[in-house]
C-alpha cells in the first residue's frame, strides 16, 4: 500500500516529526501553502488544562479556536462548523486520534491541515502518519511559536 500523503522528515532539534502533504507540492515539486479565507481551528485534546492553553496562545496569535475533548465531538462539530485547520491529541478517551485523523481528512477534505500531537513518539506511531491523512505531527511538548508558524505556514500566512 503506497501512502497518500509523503515522507516523514524529522527535525534534529526537537523530537518532531513532520509527514508532508504531497496534495500541496505545486507544479515545480515546492511545497504551497494551501489559503483559506477564515481561520478556525479545532483543538481535540482530552486534557482540558493542555487544550486551554494551546487555545489561549493561538487565540493571542490571531486564529479563532474551538476547544472538544473527544473524537465523536470532532466529528460532529467538523460536520457542522468550518474547520481550516485541525489539531488532534493521539491518545483520547473515545477514538484513537489516528483514526479520527482518518475521518477528519475524509470529511474535510486534502486541503484541511490536520496536525497530530502527542508524548507518543514511539515508531508505531511514527510509521502510521503517512496513512491517517496527518499533515504534521508534534511531539509533546510543543514549541507554541512552532506550532503557530506551521499553522500559519499551512493556511497561507506569512
Amino acid at each position: 500500500m503506497v501512502p497518500k500523503h509523503g515522507p516523514i522528515l524529522a527535525n534534529s532539534q526537537v523530537a518532531e516529526v513532520v509527514v508532508v502533504n504531497q496534495s500541496n507540492a505545486n507544479a515545480d515539486g515546492n511545497f504551497a501553502a494551501v489559503a483559506s479565507a477564515e481561520h478556525d481551528v479545532l483543538i481535540v485534546d482530552d486534557d482540558r488544562g493542555t487544550a486551554r492553553a494551546l487555545a489561549a496562545v493561538l487565540t493571542e496569535a490571531g486564529f479563532r479556536t474551538a476547544v472538544l475533548h473527544t473524537g465523536k465531538e470532532a466529528i460532529r462539530h467538523a460536520g457542522a462548523e468550518h474547520v481550516s485547520a485541525v489539531i488532534v491529541d493521539v491518545h483520547l478517551p473515545d477514538l484513537n486520534g489516528l483514526v479520527l485523523s482518518v475521518n477528519l481528512r475524509e470529511q474535510l477534505g486534502e486541503a484541511v491541515p490536520i496536525f497530530l500531537v502527542s508524548g507518543d513518539t514511539s515508531m508505531e506511531t511514527i510509521n502510521s502518519l503517512p496513512f491517517v491523512g496527518a499533515t504534521y505531527f508534534f511531539a509533546k511538548p510543543m514549541s507554541p511559536s512552532f506550532v503557530i508558524e506551521r499553522l500559519r505556514e499551512s493556511l497561507g500566512q506569512k
